[in-house]
């Protein structure tokens, strides 16, 4: 473990630092430790939920999989 004057002096993000004191808080009061949520992980997973919802909709019976693969490629960019 680092104090965060010294992480800091060796280049590591204050939002590092920051984040590791308060998982370091949660672990010495025996909290589950809190989850860090930001508008790009939130964009992510929204990716994902999206393409999983997509997956469990495609009819593999009748469904073009070239087609599919390129709807669900052409939403990442």
């Amino acid at each position: 473990m680092c104090i965060p004057r010294v992480c800091l002096f060796a280049g590591v993000p204050n939002e590092v630092v920051q984040r590791a004191d308060t998982i370091l808080e949660d672990i010495h009061s025996k909290r589950p430790t809190r989850r860090t949520i930001s508008e790009k992980l939130e964009a992510t997973e929204k990716q994902y939920q999206d393409a999983v919802a997509k997956l469990m909709a495609f009819d593999t019976q009748n469904g073009d999989l070239d087609s599919f693969f390129q709807e669900l490629f052409a939403s990442e960019s």
